[in-house]
């Protein structure tokens, strides 16, 4: 029997880190080590990025073929008032882990050891989209610009990984705040608090397993073209207000929602930008079905995430 090949998966307890987790655990041709922190439960180890000493440790133990970097601050607001922690975990952290790679990888004729590193549309500002992979990022909030200072620094290392942009996200959360899609379930739910919802700024929803099946298609790429590096989207077809998102949610489970009307305004708060839609097709052009079996509907994809809390 081939030896298995070795991944390791940062952020593993959160809502995508659990996608690529379960993702690789059901392929009988990856050893998988999942990381987390505060949430690191059954078969998780428990590491704090933020140690990078004790990261770089358990990095070279474990030797992995390929490691996905999922673990970040995704939200906008947190980013915006704490801005030191999220640079440690989404800028220094990275640099820790895309450095031991490197340091495997030294002495290497053909390298062996490919880093993944998640990040998101928010590098763009949304004033021109679709997006391709090499347009120029003009972030307008602290967690884009922190991503993007992320970005750069897996540039610094080129031929020992990759990037991935992604949008918003939503799967089987363990509580619907978990994702400011499922969010919007409760406002839906809570008739007697009429609210307004964003009918401005255009998103892309994007369920986790769809990007966890892409992570493992990369990574099993980068295992038979040792070159397979550069920077890649994917992101979900459907181009949703998140007025338009609750309206799907309350005919997909027979709910009223005349409490919720739309705000044509653009919110305040932390600068979100406009339009970013991703262009995927270099990714889509490398798939045998262009992506198709990647591309799960909003409809089918929230019913099954919500149907627990329906």
């Amino acid at each position: 029997m081939a030896s298995k090949h070795r991944v390791l998966i940062t952020g593993a307890s959160g809502l995508l880190g659990r996608a690529i987790f379960k993702q690789f655990c059901n392929s009988d041709k990856w050893e998988v080590l999942g990381l987390a922190h505060s949430r690191a439960t059954g078969a998780l180890k428990k590491v704090n990025l933020l140690d990078f000493e004790e990261t770089e440790r358990v990095v070279k133990e474990f030797k992995p073929h390929v490691l996905i970097h999922s673990a970040a601050e995704r939200r906008p607001d947190i980013v915006e008032n704490d801005e030191e922690t999220s640079m440690k975990l989404n800028v220094e952290a990275t640099k820790a882990l895309v450095s031991t790679i490197n340091e495997l990888n030294s002495g290497l004729e053909i390298p062996g050891h490919f880093m993944l590193y998640i990040s998101t549309d928010y590098v763009f500002d949304g004033t021109n989209p679709p997006y391709k992979p090499l347009d120029q990022p003009n972030p307008l909030n602290k967690y884009g610009k922190s991503k993007l200072a992320g970005e750069q620094v897996m540039k610094m290392y080129p031929a020992d990984g990759g990037i991935l942009r992604v949008p918003i996200l939503y799967g089987n959360v363990e509580y619907l705040k978990e994702s400011a899609v499922t969010v919007l379930f409760e406002a839906l739910k809570q008739t007697d608090k009429p609210a307004k919802m964003d009918d401005c700024q255009v998103r892309y929803p994007t369920l986790v397993d769809d990007i966890a099946t892409v992570c493992q298609f990369i990574a099993e790429k980068s295992i038979d073209h040792f070159s397979m590096t550069g920077i890649w989207h994917w992101s979900g077809k459907e181009a949703m207000s998140k007025y338009l998102m609750v309206c799907q949610m309350a005919e997909i489970f027979g709910l009223p929602h005349s409490h919720l009307t739309p705000n044509p305004n653009p919110p305040s708060g932390t600068p979100r930008p406009h339009n970013t839609a991703l262009s995927c097709s270099e990714l889509e052009s490398m798939m045998e079905d262009g992506g198709a079996s990647m591309c799960t509907s909003f409809k089918q994809g929230i019913k099954q995430c919500l149907q627990p809390y329906a």
